[in-house]
């Protein structure tokens, strides 16, 4: 070989080496995330999805993308956001809470979904077939716990001689389940209920003045991402 020949293919061997390089790099994963409540209440639970892909061996951004969606407060924006995250090609999806779990399983059947619901009981609400055999492409932390709501009805008689007549106040958005565990419970130890929704502030207010004219002795408030957001709120509300 000439000398300008081997000049030639050195120079274009040496041009062509990146490209075959960023060729054989492994694909990022992409990560989503998303919250019903606004960004600023994520905050916490972002560090530890982080913090979780970090001890993975994931540095995100150089090693993982991470994309989140926040809804604000606004249910109806689950849906579209969850479409949405789905088309930027996600590998998986983290969705905090019922309503967000819901939305992301009717988006998609095939990526994979890690939900944060401390609300319901995914069999209940149709997530998976069964805890034993649950299929699908739904999994993640689950926390109904209806044997609790009963003892706390049992703990509020023990606690108010004379109870007689209570308000649940809930956020529908997160599903039945806790309401009706709190109907059977309030059925058996004879206690009348005054059941309350609030899905805003302003609704929060308004369940509030509704209970202390209906002359309720006590006020049950259900969990979910609102009322968990709005927990000052709801404390000087009930003071």
């Amino acid at each position: 070989m000439r000398r300008r020949e081997f000049i030639k293919v050195i120079v274009g061997a040496a041009a062509a080496w990146p490209l075959t390089a960023r060729a054989q790099r492994p694909k990022i994963p992409k990560v989503g995330f998303l919250y019903p409540g606004p960004s600023t209440l994520a905050t916490t639970r972002i560090d530890a999805f982080l913090g979780g892909l970090r001890t993975a061996g994931y540095h995100v951004p150089e090693e993982a993308e991470f994309i989140s969606r926040f809804a604000d407060g606004d249910p109806t924006r689950l849906a579209p956001m969850a479409i949405e995250l789905i088309g930027q090609n996600v590998d998986v999806i983290a969705a905090v809470s019922t309503a967000a779990a819901l939305a992301v399983r009717a988006a998609t059947a095939a990526t994979p979904i890690v939900a944060l619901d401390l609300e319901t009981d995914p069999v209940a609400t149709g997530m998976i077939a069964s805890l034993a055999r649950p299929g699908g492409n739904i999994t993640g932390l689950f926390f109904d716990f209806p044997e609790f709501r009963t003892k706390l009805l049992e703990l509020l008689k023990e606690v108010v001689p004379g109870i007689s007549k209570i308000a649940v106040i809930w956020d529908p958005n997160s599903g039945p389940a806790q309401l009706k565990s709190i109907e059977v419970a309030a059925e058996a130890i004879k206690l009348k209920l005054e059941k309350l929704e609030v899905r805003n502030a302003a609704e929060m207010n308004q369940a509030f003045d509704t209970a202390k004219r209906a002359g309720v002795d006590a006020a049950i408030i259900l969990s979910s991402p609102f009322i968990g957001a709005n927990a000052k709120l709801a404390a000087e509300l009930t003071l």
